[in-house]
């Protein structure tokens, strides 16, 4: 198995290569200017030479002294200059070469660098003959010079590689130095220190971001464990108060001889608690499952307006007994794409809640409303009204308005989560607005693909 790199590692070797590729570079350039200067150098020194000695010839042909003593005599005076000369005339007779001309091909072969050139040039009139011009220049001190200079330019590549490297190093742990900082504020929180957050001074922008979203994560993480919290506890107390009047009612009833009557009544009694415990369990079962993404719909085209009327006709002995009036507001060719079970339940929930907090000769008015792809649904009372505090906490489980209401009076506290589970399950959304002693909208909103 392949052991991963570390981050600091990685960022070492990129850092490292990198600068090593860059001072490689310029090192090869600059190797390449200075031999490309030096054979610039020598190659216009050699034409040089060539054509001072075919100035020489063509000034006077038939003396050759000047060109002898230019040759031989120059050789002798610029020692450092080992440049060989040879002319040969037009019948390829030597007319005069450098002391040590000859004995090039054997000092090559013994180390010596030479570059040569042979130049053929008209020499004379009446008629002009081509004489033969032969130039060696002794480069080995030149090459002795480059192969030092290339030595010191490895020498000098390895320790760039090695310093880059430790440089790197040491500038990549002090920049992730932060990472760590934030791994180990991450390590020390746990279930119990949600609450704590990472310190976002002296981060580096990157960071920050980093940083803000793992804060983030937190205080939706904290959200969550204390939304369980409370979810639990409410749980707890919500059965709680019907399995105690189920055990009170059994322990009275059983505490002496009772009639027929007597403990029929009490069992009816009991079965109420029972009915209640079921509708309770069956509702937070539907909440779990309505949080699970891949819950699946009865999605069929529903005409609106149809629905709210079967819905209207099923409250109405219950709204009729309040004195509460019931209203509609849809036309008739307005169609949803919806799992019909679930749209029943979600504005049933919320006409049973406008019901439980609208006063006598209230209205309820529930209308609907598309325009493109969007189709709202609107329940809307004139009831009591909800203070704006406690709105942003009405779609919490087992949250009631007034705390003082209880299960039999106020409902279990879990229509409005199950409406807002319904409208996750569509990808939709609910929103509310409210005002004291005016009444309280609730708003559907689908989007229709």
């Amino acid at each position: 198995m392949t052991k991963n790199w570390s981050l600091a590692s990685r960022l070492t070797l990129w850092f490292g290569i990198s600068a090593f590729l860059l001072v490689f570079i310029a090192t090869v350039t600059l190797y390449w200017s200075l031999t490309h200067t030096l054979n610039v150098e020598d190659s216009l020194l050699m034409s040089d030479k060539i054509q001072t000695i075919t100035n020489l010839l063509n000034s006077n042909p038939e003396n050759l002294t000047a060109v002898k003593e230019r040759v031989e005599k120059e050789w002798v005076i610029r020692k450092f200059e080992r440049v060989y000369v040879k002319v040969l005339d037009h019948k390829n007779h030597v007319i005069t070469e450098t002391p040590g001309f000859e004995d090039i091909a054997k000092r090559t072969q013994t180390g010596s660098v030479f570059k040569t050139v042979e130049a053929r040039k008209m020499v004379g009139k009446n008629p002009p003959h081509e004489w033969m011009i032969q130039i060696a220049l002794d480069r080995t001190r030149e090459e002795s010079f480059l192969a030092t200079y290339r030595s010191r330019l490895l020498m000098v590549l390895l320790a760039t590689l090695i310093i880059t490297s430790l440089i790197g190093r040491r500038i990549v742990v002090k920049g992730i130095g932060p990472v760590f900082d934030i791994a180990e504020a991450a390590k020390n929180i746990n279930s119990t220190t949600l609450h704590e957050r990472i310190n976002l001074e002296n981060l580096p922008m990157e960071l920050i971001v980093l940083a803000n979203t793992f804060n983030e994560m937190l205080d939706r993480l904290n959200d969550s464990f204390e939304r369980l919290s409370r979810f639990s506890a409410d749980i707890a107390h919500d059965l709680r108060t019907p399995i105690n009047n189920l055990q009170g009612e059994l322990e009275v009833s059983l505490g002496k001889g009772r009639t027929p009557e007597e403990y029929q009544d009490v069992l009816g009694s009991c079965l109420e608690e029972c009915a209640r415990i079921s509708t309770l369990i069956d509702s937070l079962l539907f909440l779990a499952r309505s949080e699970n993404p891949s819950a699946e719909l009865r999605i069929e085209t529903i005409n609106v307006k149809k629905e709210l009327l079967s819905l209207i006709e099923f409250f109405e002995a219950s709204t009729s007994e309040k004195g509460i009036k019931l209203n509609i507001d849809a036309s008739d060719n307005i169609s949803l794409h919806a799992d019909r079970a679930l749209l029943q339940r979600a504005i049933g929930n919320l006409i049973s809640n406008a019901m439980n907090f609208t006063k006598k000769d209230g209205i309820i008015t529930i209308s609907a409303r598309a325009s493109k792809n969007i189709l709202q649904i609107v329940v809307r009372d004139t009831g009591v009204g909800i203070p704006v505090s406690d709105i942003p906490k009405v779609f919490d489980r087992f949250y009631r308005v007034d705390p003082a209401r209880s299960a039999k009076s106020g409902g279990s506290g879990l229509g409005l989560s199950i409406v807002k589970g319904i409208m996750l399950l569509h990808r939709g959304k609910v929103e509310i607005s409210s005002e004291l002693e005016k009444g309280t909208a609730v708003t559907l909103t689908f989007t229709q693909v």
